[in-house]
């Protein structure tokens, strides 16, 4: 844990450590999925080094919130708020017509937010499978209508853009053949580990494509894919035997405000407040309330500043200037295997994907 590998950075570094002597103020983003996790830290960091940042969000007053926590750090932070519901095509529809309308520029598009469910099969009004309409389908659509944009802007401003695609190690369990095409309409086969995995695969696949079409047309663009740190957020928050046994032994949680606490030398945030301790838990590790709450809550603000810096780092970082069509895994790129490499399931999934939104 923590070696460096060719960028300098190891798994221990945090979205700050990667930013560090950088000036954003040129930049424009959009965090999708800002309010919570690392997404949530992947927004601080940006707005913390100057760019303007919109948070990309369902819950626009839970979003406001933070913004004015965010505030608090950085006086002069450039934040909006944004409604969009990544599962529903007419809401990312209104976003990015939106924020086309702001005439604002963007340099940096992060598609961060995403669900899971392991809990049972779940379908949006339309038939589609949740997690695969979410984690894939929204943000295909988003990046589609913000493309212009981001040609413009890149253009113009002769600042190199970027499209940030969170996916994940978990794009390696799929259902067979890696997308059950036959599957994702009106079906309740696909859920848990292989469906989040299918939406993971899915979202490699689009950047990959997306990378080659955007170098063929010559566009000032790039495209890469990540693995993010694995942490407890509300993507995983209380789903499953594990969240159920973490939260009946130790704490329960929920979504207030943040809560401040000092690390060595930093401030971090987390969406994570203690509500209820465990006194068994308290009494086993010789701790008061107050301990064992800070003690919580700055193990969770390392994970999400350690989880959020890959994604930070690809956003921004000078050293991945150019780079595209890559996967990225702490830092570093990361070598794609089997369906991941799969270009005939590429195509397939580009070609599927454009029908489906000409019809929905």
């Amino acid at each position: 844990m923590g070696t460096e590998g060719k960028s300098g950075f190891g798994s221990m570094s945090t979205a700050e450590d990667v930013t560090e002597g950088l000036n954003l103020e040129d930049y424009t983003a959009i965090v999708t999925g800002a309010t919570a996790g690392i997404g949530l830290e992947t927004a601080r960091v940006l707005a913390k080094r100057g760019a303007r940042v919109i948070f990309a969000v369902r819950n626009v007053k839970l979003g406001e919130t933070l913004k004015a926590e965010f505030m608090k750090e950085s006086p002069h932070a450039r934040i909006l708020v944004m409604h969009m519901n990544l599962s529903d095509l007419a809401s990312v529809r209104a976003f990015a017509a939106k924020f086309k309308d702001s005439r604002l520029p963007l340099n940096i598009l992060v598609n961060n937010g995403g669900i899971s469910s392991t809990t049972g099969p779940q379908s949006t009004p339309d038939g589609l499978e949740l997690m695969f309409a979410t984690n894939f389908l929204g943000h295909f659509l988003l990046t589609e209508l913000l493309l212009d944009t981001m040609r413009e802007t890149a253009k113009e401003s002769g600042i190199q853009g970027r499209i940030v695609i969170v996916s994940g190690h978990l794009h390696n369990f799929t259902p067979k053949g890696g997308i059950a095409f036959d599957k994702l309409i009106n079906q309740n086969e696909i859920w848990g580990f292989s469906g989040y995995g299918q939406s993971k695969l899915a979202g490699i696949l689009h950047g990959r494509e997306l990378a080659e079409r955007l170098t063929a047309e010559g566009a000032n663009i790039t495209v890469n894919s990540l693995h993010p740190g694995a942490v407890q957020t509300k993507l995983t928050h209380l789903d499953g035997f594990l969240g159920f046994l973490i939260s009946k032994i130790a704490f329960h949680t929920s979504s207030k405000p943040t809560v401040d606490v000092h690390g060595p030398g930093r401030k971090k945030m987390c969406t994570a407040e203690i509500k209820n301790v465990n006194p068994g838990l308290m009494l086993i590790c010789g701790l008061t309330d107050g301990e064992l709450v800070l003690c919580f809550l700055f193990f969770c603000f390392v994970l999400f500043a350690q989880a959020a810096a890959t994604q930070v780092y690809v956003a921004t970082h000078p050293q991945v200037h150019g780079v595209t069509g890559k996967y990225f895994a702490d830092y570093n790129e990361y070598e794609l295997r089997g369906l991941a490499m799969d270009k005939k399931l590429q195509l397939k999934l580009w070609k599927w994907t454009e029908e489906y939104l000409k019809t929905h």
